[in-house]
C-alpha cells in the first residue's frame, strides 16, 4: 500500500496535472504543432508514469530482499546464541560434577583410613582428583 501511495504521490499525479497543464497550453498551437505538441506532452507523462512505476517495482524487491536477509541474520543470531547456551549450560554441569567429586575427595581424605599409608593415600587422592578433571 505504501508503495502505491508513493507512485500517486510522486509520479501519477504531478505528471498527470503537468500533463493537463501542457494539454491546455498546445490548444493555442495551430493543428498540426498542437498533434505534434500533445503527443509529446502525452507520450512523456506516460514514459514518466511507467518509470516510475518500475522504479516503485525495484524499491518494492530490494526492500523484501533486505527483510530476508535480515530475517535470515537474526535467525543466525538466535541459532548461535542458543549453541553458546548449550555449551555453557553443559560447562556448568561438568563444573557442578567436578565440585561434587572433589567434594568426595574432601569427605574421603577427612575420614580415618587406618589400613592406608600417607604415601598410598596422596596417591589415592591425586588419582581421584585427576579423574574428576578428565570428565
Amino acid at each position: 500500500m505504501v508503495y502505491l501511495i508513493s507512485f500517486l504521490s510522486a509520479a501519477a499525479v504531478p505528471l498527470a496535472v503537468a500533463s493537463y497543464g501542457g494539454h491546455l497550453a498546445a490548444k493555442v498551437l495551430d493543428r498540426p504543432q498542437r498533434l505534434r505538441a500533445l503527443t509529446i506532452v502525452w507520450t512523456l507523462a506516460a514514459l514518466g508514469v511507467v518509470l516510475s512505476g518500475v522504479q516503485q517495482v525495484m524499491v518494492y524487491r530490494s526492500d523484501r530482499t533486505h527483510e530476508q536477509q535480515q530475517a535470515a541474520l537474526e535467525a543466525k543470531a538466535e541459532e548461535e546464541q542458543r549453541q553458546l547456551r548449550e555449551k555453557l549450560d553443559a560447562s556448568l554441569n561438568h563444573q557442578d560434577e567436578v565440585r561434587k567429586e572433589l567434594g568426595s575427595i574432601v569427605q574421603y581424605l577427612h575420614t580415618p583410613q587406618p589400613r592406608m599409608s600417607t604415601r598410598e593415600m596422596a596417591n589415592a587422592a591425586s588419582k581421584m582428583v585427576e579423574d574428576a578433571m578428565h570428565r
